[in-house]
């Protein structure tokens, strides 16, 4: 099964996942619905990168493609992708994703003629040229590059990429809750006799920023969903690699406490509540029991209110 398969298998398999935990934990609505939340440009960075890091250029080539005119910015930058995912250059799509873009300040005519006159004419084109690949800038391409060098020749991480499977599916049935559960690790390698899970994470606020991530994305709950999963002894990592300065790669290594933490809630001093996915997965439990989706649980306990506090 190629990596591409396992990706898919994982994305179409039934079980809960930990980015679903993620969405319940905002709304179980946005959990209902299965809405996702939208890839951004970092998040697309991040995807590329991975995948020229972990299967080379040959595979990059398959899903990418590395355009040759500049990226544009601001308003225009926002009509070129509307242009984009119309799909056909035509008078009709000119003035949807001129609507689409909301630029007051220029005519139709006066967006166009400056789409014309600039590189913005040659990005919208080669990306709907692409055909099924993912468009991405010269100057990314260069980033990933560079990144992907610094990583493969540091003598910390250099045998990471030695012997490793990637893109591992992790799935696991939760007898008393009756819950298929799935995650897919990025890294998977043994060294000593120790099993490693490598999640890779690329930053643009420094490798020191990524500790201002973990909880405002829930990375915790990552880490513990997955060691949980792997149902052997194993150790998680998370590989950082900064895409903007030129910091050096780190790996942050959470502690038993830290994943402890992660799976039954923790309080910081500051008094806010974080859950763990042992809570998470009992509120989708009764969730589901009740079908009730319009609101988190305790605001049905509380007949639609939430208590207030400074």
């Amino acid at each position: 099964m190629s990596w591409i398969e396992r990706v898919r298998l994982i994305r179409e398999h039934e079980g809960v996942s930990y980015s679903a935990l993620k969405r319940l934990n905002v709304s179980p609505k946005i959990y209902k619905t299965h809405i996702e939340l939208e890839e951004t440009d970092s998040m697309l960075l991040g995807s590329a990168f991975e995948t020229y890091l972990c299967f080379g250029e040959e595979e990059f080539n398959k899903y990418y493609i590395v355009l040759k005119a500049a990226q544009p910015t601001g308003l225009m930058l926002k009509f070129c992708k509307e242009l984009i995912n119309l799909g056909e250059i035509t008078n009709e799509n000119f003035q949807i994703a001129y609507e689409r873009t909301d630029a007051k300040r220029d005519s139709l005519d006066q967006f166009i003629s400056n789409w014309e006159k600039s590189e913005a004419r040659d990005f919208t084109l080669e990306s709907i040229e692409a055909k099924g690949k993912t468009p991405i800038t010269i100057e990314v391409y260069e980033k990933i590059l560079q990144q992907v060098l610094k990583v493969k020749t540091n003598s910390f991480f250099n045998h990471i990429f030695e012997n490793s499977s990637y893109q591992v599916p992790l799935i696991k049935h939760d007898k008393g809750r009756d819950l298929s559960l799935k995650g897919l690790a990025d890294v998977v390698y043994e060294r000593d006799g120790v099993t490693y899970i490598i999640d890779i994470k690329t930053t643009s606020l420094g490798v020191s920023g990524f500790i201002n991530s973990v909880l405002k994305y829930r990375y915790d709950l990552q880490a513990s969903w997955y060691t949980h999963l792997m149902d052997k002894p194993c150790v998680f990592q998370f590989l950082v690699i900064d895409m903007k300065y030129d910091d050096e790669p780190v790996i942050f290594q959470p502690t038993e406490e830290f994943l402890n933490k992660a799976r039954y809630g923790f309080t910081l001093n500051s008094g806010r509540i974080f859950k763990g996915w042992e809570q998470l997965l009992d509120e989708l439990v009764e969730h589901k029991k009740l079908d009730m989706w319009d609101y988190p649980l305790e605001i049905y306990k509380n007949k639609g209110i939430v208590k207030l506090d400074i």
